[in-house]
């Protein structure tokens, strides 16, 4: 652990990362002639930035986050690579949603996270989905980017989880839950024997993993944080949708959280073991 100076000056590192983010994000809009951002958007945006800046403080000198050279040029090349992959398959959208796309890229993020730790996964996420959304035209989405960067945040906090093989089976038993629960509402309305498979899939998934997490304990591991960078990231930017774009609980449920997470999850357990097992 570095000292507080200069875990101070880490910090301020980080933070100056997010406000020229943020600048980046304010501009854009204008260099593409895309509708500006509303200001319940930016309240959004300006809320989330903060709590992170702020769970950033005691992670700061951390092992993984002395953001040096290195970790910035694994930011740079992490999130070039995300906005290209998303870019190339932001073609493959939801047939009723079009605004939700198919993106085998999502492990980038994730993999960024989990091994090089919770600011390069952030960077990675955030801007290599600004830069897709860039190259798209199509508009662009602050939580969404937010959401994304989180989803790599929070996967490299397996860096400072004292026991990250035994902590997996804790997270694997609660992503099974979360996703247990994220049915219920699939039964509300019409059925869709779709998302139900997807859903039955991903639990099916998540208890083969804690079965044979002795026999596989660091793909698990990788997997059991990349599905809660995926829960929690995704969550923040849907829910936040129910004031910047005004839909009704049923929407965010039927139309965001449930097909994002879905399709996202999809890709980190099959892709991510992979990856992670490649880099070891």
């Amino acid at each position: 652990m570095l000292p507080i100076p200069a875990r101070r000056r880490i910090w301020v590192k980080f933070v100056l990362i997010l406000l020229l983010m943020t600048l980046l994000f304010s501009v854009s809009p204008a260099l593409t002639n895309t509708a500006p951002f509303s200001k319940t958007e930016w309240l959004a945006y300006g809320i989330t930035l903060l709590a992170l800046s702020v769970a950033y403080i005691p992670l700061a000198g951390q092992q993984t986050e002395t953001l040096r050279r290195p970790h910035f040029k694994m930011m740079v090349a992490g999130l070039v690579l995300y906005g290209v992959i998303s870019w190339a398959t932001n073609i493959f959208r939801y047939p009723t949603v079009g605004t939700i796309t198919l993106r085998l890229g999502v492990v980038v993020p994730l993999f960024m996270g989990l091994t090089f730790g919770p600011a390069v996964g952030f960077v990675t996420g955030a801007l290599g989905n600004h830069l897709g959304d860039f190259l798209s035209g199509w508009g662009f989405f602050p939580m969404w980017n937010l959401g994304n960067g989180l989803m790599g945040f929070v996967a490299g906090l397996i860096h400072f989880e004292r026991q990250p093989l035994a902590g997996a089976r804790r997270l694997l038993w609660g992503a099974a839950v979360v996703l247990a629960l994220l049915v219920v509402p699939q039964l509300w309305g019409p059925l869709q024997p779709l998302w139900l498979g997807v859903y039955a899939w991903l639990i099916l998934v998540t208890v083969m993993l804690l079965v044979y997490q002795n026999r596989y304990p660091r793909p698990s591991a990788a997997v059991a944080w990349g599905m809660w960078g995926v829960i929690i990231g995704m969550s923040i930017a849907s829910v936040a949708e129910l004031w910047t774009r005004s839909l009704s609980l049923n929407e965010m449920l039927s139309h965001n959280l449930i097909i994002i997470i879905g399709t996202n999850l999809i890709f980190a357990q099959i892709l991510l073991p992979v990856l992670h097992t490649m880099w070891d």
